[in-house]
């Protein structure tokens, strides 16, 4: 996949089983003038659904997909790799976001060769310029307020 960003219009999708870190990514991907663009799935088994309704024409299909790792009833590799699977998703960016430290999340980006990751927070300032920074570099600039990943933080 090339590591350009791309710009495109559909929604994001957040596969999170979390409301509090599913909040703190919100108010980052509003700052995207995502606002009514982002659709969650709180648990695996419904992000498979999902996978399903958008590569059977159900649903739109999303302009990045962000991942937890950390789903309780299915694993997030499983999810990623039926992303993967799908013929309509196979170029559509997909970012982990994780508890853990960065070098070890690397290896799950690399054997999925996705675009990214984010560790969950632990200093919202920090976890809002990392998460803008992904956002940026890969569904570009969705209005004014996300003219670049430093006027998001």
């Amino acid at each position: 996949m090339a590591d350009e960003q791309q710009s495109t219009s559909g929604p994001v999708l957040v596969i999170e089983d979390s409301w509090h870190d599913l909040v703190l990514m919100t108010h980052v991907l509003d700052d995207f003038d995502l606002k009514g663009q982002v659709i969650a799935v709180h648990s695996g088994a419904a992000a498979l659904e999902r996978i399903a309704d958008i590569e059977n024409g159900r649903v739109q299909k999303p302009a990045a997909i962000i991942v937890d790792l950390s789903l309780p009833d299915v694993p997030a590799e499983q999810i990623i790799a039926e992303i993967r699977r799908q013929g309509s998703l196979q170029n559509t960016p997909v970012v982990i976001f994780a508890d853990g430290p960065l070098d070890q999340l690397q290896a799950v980006v690399d054997k999925f060769g996705l675009q990214g990751c984010c560790e969950k927070p632990a200093d919202f300032d920090e976890f809002q310029k990392r998460f803008a920074e992904l956002l940026y570099r890969w569904i570009g600039d969705r209005g004014e307020k996300g003219k670049s990943a430093e006027g998001v933080a």
